[in-house]
């Protein structure tokens, strides 16, 4: 499914309203964070405040009609499968949503800097250096430079790829899956504990009579 026509951050602002009607006397969901790899970063993005850049997206997608051109960048391929079966907003941002995680996430040519300038909540941005489906120079790095929230954070795995991160990947060969999965989901837990705690809990102490749902979300 393509990063245009699947309107997947209206999908998660579904499911935390089912969860806020369903659990909200156990659940916080006024504080949500989220998380999300690859098209999923994508999502959990458009649901912290990034606004879609439809115009930037077309005349990106352009180049590969262009006989002169050749496009290699396997993120700029999925996110230009179907740019005229766009959603009827560029704005997706669900306000209960407080701070983002987003693993390898496609950004460019979807997002643009003044989009990404305007999120206005916390963000973790994890790539990983080998990353060939959603290379890290045009997909995070580059992208993260845009972001001016204070609590932005910036990780990258050295030799990581697209699915160093995700469970369910050993039958992969070695290069796919880059060196020591495992101890990079470990790092992965940690790291994002540590960043939600920090923005969604409402003190120093990380009480734990404080409830928050963490929304997992990932798109392969």
């Amino acid at each position: 499914s393509d990063v245009c026509s699947s309107d997947l951050p209206k999908t998660v602002s579904a499911l935390i309203d089912v969860v806020q009607q369903r659990w909200g006397t156990v659940v916080e969901t006024s504080s949500v964070g989220v998380v999300g790899q690859s098209l999923g970063g994508y999502t959990v993005l458009a649901l912290g405040g990034a606004r879609l850049d439809w115009p930037q997206l077309e005349q990106a997608c352009r180049a590969l009609a262009d006989p002169n051109q050749v496009v290699l960048n396997p993120a700029v391929l999925w996110q230009c499968q179907a740019p005229n079966q766009v959603v009827t907003s560029a704005d997706m941002t669900d306000r209960r949503v407080r701070a983002v995680v987003a693993l390898n996430p496609v950004t460019s040519p979807i997002f643009s800097a003044a989009s990404l300038r305007q999120v206005p909540v916390p963000v973790l941005m994890l790539a990983g250096s080998n990353d060939i489906f959603a290379p890290p120079i045009s997909q995070q790095l580059r992208p993260f430079t845009a972001l001016r929230h204070p609590g932005r954070v910036l990780g990258l795995l050295d030799h990581g790829t697209h699915v160093s991160f995700l469970d369910g990947t050993a039958s992969l060969p070695h290069f796919v899956l880059g060196p020591d999965p495992a101890l990079a989901r470990e790092e992965l837990r940690g790291l994002g504990l540590a960043f939600f705690n920090s923005h969604l809990r409402r003190s120093e102490e990380h009480t734990s009579e404080l409830r928050h749902t963490v929304i997992s979300y990932a798109v392969f």
